[in-house]
């Protein structure tokens, strides 16, 4: 822990303590409309609670209308670089808070994804009965670190990067904003490998075997088409996009539980069957696979404070969040389950490439590739412009064509970067999705909520023996989980 000067070196220029549990950073319009706030553009921009949003936006974006938005007095200016930026784009505060419907739709969206469709394959690395009891485990204590960050924000300002910094110093913000920025491109790089497999299996399916497309065509068309994406500035501009990948994504969920069933009670409702093979207790061999993939499966975080803070009453917010865990737990749990029961050890990493040929069925395939494909520019937008304002700080391409380009140069060459991970990780991605969970989710789900709590000057008593538990099981998980799945995938290869 950093001393009282370093703390307040760091947080000169930042908010006193916000005892009443809301960001005092000015917020950003949360919604104009529904559909608007499930596309989740503008708490993107706030990622973790950071101020992402780009200075090359369009101007008509930081116009103030009337009838939307108004000048707050009580905003007050942050002397800091960083947060002068901030301030002279957001001065103002939102009318259009988000109730209670809208904070469950919006949480569940943030942790279902493309992740949900890896878990009948990692229910099988794990056994049937150990996977559905430490999904729930893994559940409850990310929901409870989940807990322990909110409290945190309940003592301290600014964003999730911000906090480690006035407990621990500058260089917790750094490791922060590291995390942040590698789990996102991690998730981008699974997004990937998932797009190009179903995009192969669609593709030979619908041409009768006729046509077989190379893996490696396959990923530059898809880096290709990121590119154009992830050069927009004004994200706003991705809603619709972000709304057309959450109808396919339903869909595609909706046609393979419905699949699943079909496969199941083949035999008549009364007469239910099973894949072959099935692990009914616990797989010894690759259990650690599953671990990684379930703790995977529950990262969230980076949404908690920023869709906290658009809550009309953000007080309810940890109810809803304890509801929206135990409805994700469950539809995580639901399709793992009936994935790897409808086919056992024969169920693939992605499941959707269980279903059969068809005109539907490999319809579904294209349509969810083309979902996260859609979400993939959503997906590594943090990582981006973390990595724009590290290198840029402040300094805008809006007038200068020569910084502009240099940015464009950089955004291209992270989609890269990340499609050349993908490649290199297609061969094994279901190891491929449990390192992501070790190295790049543990940290930020699992170790710093209760690293941060443990600093607070409120815990004290079985609080800090908590936090101090939390923090081995985080260590230890991220460290076994790595290891193992390594070594697995080091044998296999």
């Amino acid at each position: 822990m950093c001393s009282a000067e370093s703390r307040q070196d760091y947080t000169t220029g930042l908010y006193q303590i916000d005892t009443a549990g809301t960001s005092q950073y000015p917020s950003q319009p949360v919604t104009r409309h529904f559909l608007e706030y499930l596309a989740m553009t503008s708490v993107i921009n706030q990622f973790a609670g950071e101020d992402l949003s780009d200075s090359e936006e369009d101007d008509s974006q930081l116009v103030i209308h009337d009838e939307e938005q108004q000048f707050s007095e009580e905003t007050a200016l942050l002397p800091n670089k960083r947060n002068r930026r901030h301030s002279a784009k957001h001065q103002k505060k939102s009318e259009h808070k988000a109730n209670v419907t809208k904070t469950v739709f919006l949480l569940f969206k943030a942790f279902i994804g493309s992740g949900i469709l890896f878990l009948p394959k990692a229910f099988s690395n794990g056994g049937l009965v150990f996977s559905i009891f430490t999904m729930w485990l893994m559940g409850g204590i990310s929901l409870y670190c989940f807990l322990l960050l909110l409290d945190c924000k309940q003592h301290l300002t600014g964003s999730y990067g911000d906090m480690g910094g006035q407990l621990y110093g500058s260089w917790m913000r750094s490791i922060v904003l590291f995390s942040i920025a590698i789990s996102q491109m991690g998730f981008m790089c699974g997004g990937t490998i998932f797009i190009v497999e179903n995009v192969i299996e669609a593709v030979r399916a619908l041409s009768g075997n006729a046509i077989h497309l190379n893996a490696v065509a396959v990923f530059v068309m898809l880096a290709i088409l990121l590119m154009p994406l992830v050069l927009i500035r004004n994200i706003a501009k991705l809603s619709p996009t972000a709304l057309l990948s959450d109808v396919l994504i339903i869909g595609g969920l909706i046609c393979l539980l419905v699949f699943d069933f079909i496969e199941i009670f083949e035999d008549g409702i009364t007469s239910p069957k099973s894949g072959p093979g099935i692990h009914w207790l616990f797989n010894s061999a690759n259990y650690s696979v599953f671990i990684g993939t379930a703790v995977y499966s529950f990262e969230g975080i980076g949404l908690i404070i920023p869709i906290r803070d658009s809550m009309e009453k953000p007080e309810k917010f940890p109810a809803v969040l304890t509801f929206v865990m135990v409805l994700v737990a469950s539809t995580l749990c639901s399709v793992g389950t009936l994935g790897y029961l409808a086919f056992g050890e024969n169920v693939k990493t992605v499941a959707l490439l269980n279903l059969p040929a068809g005109i539907l069925p490999n319809s579904v395939q294209l349509g969810y590739a083309v979902a996260v494909l859609l979400s993939n520019a959503l997906t590594l937008f943090p990582t981006i412009r973390i990595i724009e304002q590290a290198l840029f700080g402040d300094r805008t391409g809006k007038h200068n064509l020569y910084i502009k380009w240099q940015k464009n140069t950089l955004r291209a060459s992270i989609v890269i970067s990340g499609t050349l991970i993908a490649w290199a990780g297609a061969n094994d991605l279901d190891k491929f999705i449990s390192l992501i969970g070790s190295v790049c989710c543990c940290p930020l789900s699992l170790i710093f909520p209760p690293l941060f709590h443990l600093a607070l000057p409120t815990t004290k008593g079985s609080k800090r023996v908590i936090d101090m538990a939390l923090i081995g099981f985080g260590t230890v998980v991220m460290l076994f989980t790595f290891y193992n799945t390594s070594k697995q995938w080091a044998t296999s290869g």
